[in-house]
């Protein structure tokens, strides 16, 4: 009954109501099921949501399992397939992929089932090995206390039971499980933290769990006390535009560890954000980038520009017969100057960045955007026109960067695909005399 009068206590201090209902994360492994069976015995309104992961031949027999528990005890049960085969990304993490897939998956839940709350069966035990393995992975603070009592919806009502504990509950209560056979592999790292750094500890001292949990509690407070420190900077050194961030450059070189700073500001926004580049901001050009999976960091003069990636690449940018130089959608720089009468092309050893047009021919303000479907150009040296689609395929060039590739265009005409070719009617002729040179910068990534 240990578990059951802590599991109680634990939701009755967050003011948990029976009535509140609880998505309740179930493997069909002892942990949730002991989980479920106290919150059963609570008389808490639970829904059962259950993930397939598709990687274990016993991934079937665990589903058929569970659909028989909950229809015994009629429980709402929800289940998540996955196939990892055809799903997820090349060379994306599997741990990684499937955990963002069960956690959306969970919400869902929640939200159809109009449940407060979502339950899982984190304990002690799995609370050592993460940090671990965190720590010997050189994770910092938002790693080492990651698996919190609760963190939002998400709440973790075992977190103070050891695994020994939960056993010896499952074993008085006859509580069924299934056991997952790969626990016992040390073809994962969890695993082999488990049956090595863990009995190691138990032997060096057995009183290392209560140390972990003060040092865990200790950096738990730390990370709050850095949590107020960067907001009270964030209100005096950075600029929020909507969803858009400006944080001043300067005021981010005062900092000692501008690195910690970085992350627990902008952690939350897209962890995978390259902070240690962007700390060293300073040393880069205007218009040097850092992408993240979901918002990128710009350096413009003496702002660092943090937003979304989708609202770079789908808003247009129009340039003056006067621009000298612009950052947004791209780092490009402009200049024009009468042509020589002993013009030889040859001598300005141009590339793919730049784009030599004649002035006069151009129309402003120019354009730059997104090629779309259906866009058309006349590349130098051909008579005829040609789809962009079709140029960027002949190229090879890869789906991603197809996606990043913008065109220039003067009146509805595309004179330029930036980085790639101009257009021969705006070429640079015998009859030009002001020449009108386009740079494209590489930026820092």
């Amino acid at each position: 009954m240990h578990i059951i009068n802590s599991v109680q206590s634990f939701l009755a201090k967050r003011n948990i109501a029976p009535a509140s209902g609880i998505v309740v994360a179930v493997s069909t492994g002892i942990d949730s099921m002991v989980l479920l069976h106290v919150l059963q015995q609570l008389n808490f309104r639970i829904v059962v949501a259950h993930v397939n992961h598709g990687k274990r031949e016993e991934s079937a027999e665990e589903e058929s399992f569970l659909k028989d528990y909950c229809a015994k005890k009629k429980i709402k049960l929800e289940i998540l397939k996955l196939s990892p085969k055809t799903e997820k990304p090349d060379g994306a993490n599997f741990q990684a992929w499937a955990r963002e897939k069960r956690y959306t998956f969970f919400t869902a839940v929640a939200e159809e089932n109009k449940c407060t709350f979502i339950a899982t069966a984190h304990h002690q035990t799995d609370r050592a090995e993460t940090f671990f393995m965190r720590a010997i992975r050189g994770s910092g603070l938002n790693g080492l206390t990651s698996l919190q009592a609760q963190n939002g919806k998400i709440i973790r009502p075992l977190l103070e039971m050891t695994r020994k504990e939960i056993e010896a509950f499952a074993k008085a209560e006859n509580i069924v499980w299934r056991e997952d056979a790969s626990n016992e592999s040390d073809d994962y790292f969890r695993n082999r933290v488990r049956h090595h750094v863990l009995p190691a500890l138990e032997i060096a001292d057995e009183n290392w769990r209560h140390g972990l949990a003060v040092t865990q509690q200790n950096l738990a407070n730390e990370k709050a006390l850095l949590a107020a420190f960067v907001e009270g900077w964030k209100m005096r050194d950075v600029h929020i535009e909507g969803d858009v961030m400006h944080i001043s450059i300067a005021a981010l070189n005062e900092i000692p560890a501008p690195v910690s700073l970085l992350r627990h500001l902008l952690f939350e926004v897209d962890e995978h954000l390259p902070f240690e580049q962007i700390a060293n901001c300073a040393n880069d050009t205007t218009g040097s980038f850092y992408h993240g999976k979901t918002h990128r960091a710009l350096k413009n003069r003496d702002w660092l520009i943090v937003e979304p990636i989708e609202n770079t690449v789908s808003k247009p940018a129009f340039i003056s017969a006067n621009a000298k130089e612009i950052i947004e959608p791209l780092h490009l720089s402009f200049h024009q100057q009468e042509k020589p009468q002993s013009f030889d092309l040859r001598d300005l050893n141009l590339s793919k960045a730049d784009a030599l047009l004649d002035f006069e021919k151009l129309i402003f303000p120019l354009e730059i955007r997104l090629w779309q479907a259906g866009d058309s150009f006349m590349p130098l040296g051909m008579k005829g026109f040609k789809k962009v689609s079709d140029y960027l395929i002949d190229e090879k060039v890869a789906r991603n960067e197809k996606e990043k590739t913008f065109v220039l265009s003067s009146n509805n005409d595309i004179v330029w695909l930036i980085g790639h070719r101009i257009d021969e009617r705006y070429k640079v002729g015998i009859s030009t005399q002001i020449m009108y040179l386009g740079r494209l910068h590489k930026f820092s990534v």
